[in-house]
């Protein structure tokens, strides 16, 4: 009679299990394309972004680490610029090794100071980028007089930037925008991994409910 009884919960918790997981189902399915990225899941996509960014951000940390040590007793005008990009380049590989692990443990929290990372990145490129590539002409412009010529030679207005310079402002520019783009896609991709872990926690944390309020449901 007991194992009759016993056979007879074990039937009813298996067909609860798959009610309350065909449940869940429809409400978010993991493996929906929607949830695809780079013909892998969106969290094994951002666990490959994460490392690879974490590996490229400590070569940018030693190589900037590196040039401050060397040029520490002089006075260097690009300490500045080594002294942020090992700053910078540590708190992407740090937040960057955050959201891996966010990823993999299921914690929202630590996936969080990767998106100010990434702005982070932005701003530095943009203050550093144009103040070295634009400012070092106006200085030579004002330390090297020109030579006077005939007036009959002069082609340039004044005011008119070198060409030099206007070529190297374009090319600065053309890298921010594909550097941007890059990283807002990245910001929008970890947006969508946030979510997913969200979904995910939440299916995890349904599932456990509803089958532990069929078990007590079968004994009473």
């Amino acid at each position: 009679m007991n194992s009759v009884t016993n056979v007879g919960i074990d039937h009813e918790a298996s067909q609860l299990n798959q009610l309350v997981g065909k449940q869940i189902i429809m409400d978010f399915d993991p493996d929906h394309p929607k949830w695809l990225c780079c013909c892998c899941s969106i969290s094994s996509g951002l666990k490959i972004l994460g490392s690879a960014e974490t590996l490229i951000a400590l070569i940018f940390f030693f190589t900037g680490a590196t040039n401050l040590i060397n040029n520490m007793g002089s006075q260097e005008e690009d300490i500045p610029l080594y002294l942020s990009l090992s700053i910078v380049s540590l708190f992407v590989a740090t937040t960057s090794l955050l959201l891996v692990a966010g990823i993999h443990k299921r914690r929202i929290q630590w996936m969080y100071p990767s998106l100010a990372a990434r702005v982070l990145v932005i701003i530095f490129v943009t203050v550093f980028g144009v103040s070295y590539i634009v400012q070092p002409d106006k200085e030579s412009e004002i330390q090297t007089k020109p030579r006077p010529k005939p007036a009959a030679t002069t082609k340039t207005r004044p005011g008119q930037p070198e060409p030099s310079t206007a070529i190297r402002f374009v090319f600065l520019m053309f890298i921010m925008v594909f550097l941007c783009i890059g990283i807002f896609y990245t910001i929008y991709l970890v947006a969508r991994a946030i979510r997913f872990v969200k979904c995910f926690r939440r299916l995890e944390d349904r599932r456990c409910s509803l089958i532990a309020a069929g078990l007590i449901g079968l004994h009473f």
